[in-house]
């Protein structure tokens, strides 16, 4: 916050995967990463990221996931800075 307005925002879930051989997973989840138009390309996106990385290292993730919209390069370009790669592939159609 700058004053009492929000200038971002990101969200992040810790995912906890228990497998039938005792195996646990953690990992987290990014999601809805936002940031005002007026504070944008001041470094606040990719703040946001790390300390989401952070919070999740911190709580024993050893990965990390999100999704995007395949044409934001903006998002692409501040994702791949941050040591993603894409990996799957996601298919949707209309109902």
């Amino acid at each position: 916050m700058c004053g009492t307005q929000l200038l971002g925002v990101i969200g992040v879930d810790l995912i906890v995967s228990k497998h039938r051989l005792a195996h646990v997973r953690r990992r987290v989840y990014l999601h809805s990463l936002f940031i005002d138009p007026s504070a944008r390309r001041l470094g606040l996106a990719r703040r946001l990221t790390r300390l989401a990385l952070d919070w999740g290292r911190g709580r024993g993730a050893t990965q990390a996931r999100l999704e995007m919209a395949a044409p934001n390069q903006s998002a692409r370009r501040l994702y791949e800075s941050a040591g993603f790669r894409a990996r799957e592939m996601m298919y949707a159609r209309p109902l």
